[in-house]
């Protein structure tokens, strides 16, 4: 097991990504013995994918499939075709580059990186000969193809890189680029002079503006040639309704679409609309939200997905309507997996599925029976590791509004025993890994004999209230602290729940979370008294870390409700800040951040420190919001165990690289006994 403070030295040495054996260590190894012992690199090291495509001819998916290695601190990256038939095997046809980090836009900020892998899937050419799929090589993005049968080849090689791609014919493809080279260089060109400090600025992240946000455009390639051209937008589909956010017509029956309703307002749903014959045809409550899947599936038939929600204990249902032969859609699929990437191939649904003990697959749904079949697990090995039970809980909040969590026991767990309990938040969909941003290893930790209550967050309390942006349902959510109050008394809940199952000793609760998981983690210490430690990924809003953010954000968080800067309002911030509260916080806290976000905690470790509370914080280099470096992963893991080994269970660490740990955190535990 690699100690604490050798982890820097590893991430030092760390090459680049790994070109030579990459594609055997993208196939499944061998099966290890039944019960092998879960390790930190095993979860770190998972083949993992998003997004599937599946050929016109229905006889493919294809699929990005990548692994971390934490010896390198790189990835292995390959792109996968997939025999959409239960037997055949799988093969590749492209292996090497470096990961695509997913880049948004932010309160007028453009291409912010926020560390997560984008999970764009190949595409497929319309004769279903050939793939084109991003690749990223030497910090630069472009777009390939490889033939089914083929080699891979770069195609483009832009000076703006590719953003996403798709084919028009089976020769010409539609490439999005943001041509941001110019607005560049003019920020190079302010600098000479000093930079006017505006709302261009994400202080948080960099001493530096970002460009103002520039329009994406689309060129036409030649994918033999790689010659570009002036892009003739797609004609419209006459058929499709305006507004559209999914679509499926039945040729000389009618069409099914989805649509925001109420139109033009934030807290909008998704709801499935139908029209037969030239008739409006209603389909009751189960047309009416979360419609995140949509087919045709022969004339007459469509086929619907709804995703889970804290109302219905985050289940997963496929619809099916015969429409003109049934009274409405009949559900044929009901699970607590999640079921993301869906595609119709032939009669059949082809979907990437995740189940709580186990990562993502590609499976094959039989629409008339509701059966799966497995046709590609990158993980076949993970099914021999020894995991602790995993069952869905629901409960009831004081307020009356409904969530659920997963728990998971030991894997030794016995009738009788309690356990102390450590909370991941804030949502909890599919495998089990490490909760929001993969910082919390769920497993692991009940390897380890804790328990773990992986939480979903309550629906906001701002929605369904008709505000018609942003701001407004933020407004909504800020006053008086509610949004944060809703979701402390769903944890509470969530918390009472498995008290009373027996399994967990109350006396021993810890807390965990990033993001909006973090707020929580935040508001629970100032507000409840249950919880014996913390650990979290982001940190912390407070009077006087709004400025660190940047002037953009400051804008919208007055908007919001919060007191201006320089304004002094001790009682809005109360109930929520840790700095202003320092003095009274005495629950040991770990903050494990990246540099990108740090800033925002530093008049709070400052509060914390001068006040002698029991808080250590740690800062990693080259991440956003998300950690992606594989090297990164493994500490947090390790150092979030160690903590709550540490303040939960007297646990010191035997490891000499440890002893200057163990010793800082000897002295923060005698702060606690004064």
């Amino acid at each position: 097991m690699i100690a604490l403070t050798t982890l820097a030295g590893l991430l030092a040495s760390a090459g680049p990504a790994l070109a030579e054996g990459c594609e055997s260590r993208l196939r499944p190894g061998p099966m290890p013995p039944a019960g092998a012992q879960l390790e930190a690199k095993t979860l770190i090291e998972l083949r993992d994918f998003r997004e599937i495509s599946v050929s016109p001819d229905g006889r493919w998916a294809a699929l990005i499939l990548r692994r971390a290695s934490v010896d390198t601190d790189s990835y292995c990256i390959g792109v996968v075709l997939v025999p959409l038939r239960a037997g055949a095997l799988s093969r590749f046809v492209d292996t090497g580059g470096d990961p695509i980090l997913t880049r948004v836009d932010i309160r007028g900020v453009p291409d912010f990186v926020g560390g997560t892998i984008t999970s764009v899937a190949p595409v497929w050419s319309p004769d279903s000969r050939s793939i084109a799929y991003l690749r990223r090589d030497n910090g630069s993005t472009q777009v390939w193809v490889a033939a089914i049968n083929g080699p891979a080849r770069q195609v483009t090689r832009l000076a703006d890189e590719a953003r996403s791609v798709e084919w028009t014919t089976p020769r010409i493809l539609r490439i999005m680029i943001r041509p941001t080279r110019e607005a560049e260089t003019a920020i190079q060109r302010e600098g000479r002079s000093g930079y006017l400090y505006d709302r261009r600025f994400w202080t948080l992240s960099e001493a530096r503006p970002r460009p103002r946000p520039v329009p994406f455009k689309t060129i036409a390639v030649d994918a033999t040639t790689g010659q570009a051209s002036l892009d003739v937008p797609p004609a419209a589909d006459p058929n499709r309704p305006s507004g559209a956010s999914l679509f499926a017509f039945l040729p000389g029956t009618g069409r099914a679409w989805t649509a925001s309703e109420p139109p033009g307002l934030f807290d909008a749903v998704s709801v499935l609309k139908v029209e037969h014959r030239g008739r409006r045809l209603a389909c009751g409550d189960v047309c009416g939200s979360r419609i995140t899947g949509l087919w045709a599936r022969e004339p007459g038939e469509i086929l619907f997905l709804r995703s889970g929600n804290p109302e219905n204990g985050g289940r997963t249902e496929i619809f099916r309507w015969r429409i003109g032969r049934e009274v409405g859609p009949q559900r044929i699929v009901d699970t607590e997996d999640i079921l993301e990437s869906c595609k119709l191939a032939g009669r059949m649904l082809i979907c990437a599925r995740e189940r709580m003990q186990h990562p993502r697959s590609v499976v094959t749904i039989n629409p008339n029976t509701g059966a799966f079949v497995t046709l590609y697990d990158p993980n076949p090995e993970f099914a021999s590791v020894a995991l602790g039970s995993a069952q869905r809980l629901r409960w009831t909040a004081s307020d009356g509004i409904a969530s659920y969590g997963d728990l998971v026991l030991p894997p030794n767990h016995r009738p009788g025993q309690n356990h102390p309990l450590i909370i991941v938040n804030y949502t909890s969909q599919g495998f089990l890994r490490g909760g929001s941003g993969d910082d919390y290893p769920i497993y692991l930790f009940a390897q380890n004999g804790f328990a773990v209550l992986s939480v979903q967050r309550p629906r906001a309390v701002a929605s369904g209230s008709g505000a018609a942006d942003l701001d407004e349902f933020q407004r909504i959510n800020v006053k008086d602290w509610r949004e944060r109050r809703r979701i402390l008394a769903g944890l509470e809940a969530g918390v009472d729940r498995v008290v009373d199952l027996g399994v967990v000793d109350p006396a021993r609760i810890g807390l965990t979370g990033l993001s909006d998981g973090a707020a929580t983690v935040q508001f629970a210490l100032l507000n409840s008294k249950r919880y014996r430690a913390a650990a979290i990924s982001s940190c912390c809003e407070s009077a006087g870390a709004g400025p660190a953010v940047g002037p953009a954000y400051l804008e919208s968080i007055a908007k919001w409700g919060y007191p201006p800067q320089g304004e002094d309002n001790p009682r809005f911030w109360e109930p929520y800040s840790l700095a202003a509260n320092a003095k009274r916080m005495r629950t040991p806290l770990l903050m494990q951040l990246t540099d990108q976000e740090f800033r925002l905690a530093v008049e709070t470790y400052a509060a914390l420190d001068h006040a002698e509370a029991p808080t250590e914080m740690y800062v990693y280099p080259d991440e956003g919001h998300v950690k992606f470096h594989p090297v990164h992963r493994l500490a947090v893991y390790r150092r979030s165990l160690a903590w709550f080994e540490f303040w939960m269970n007297g646990k010191v660490s035997a490891d000499p690289d440890d002893a200057e740990t163990m010793a800082r955190w000897a002295l923060l535990r005698s702060r606690v006994a004064e």
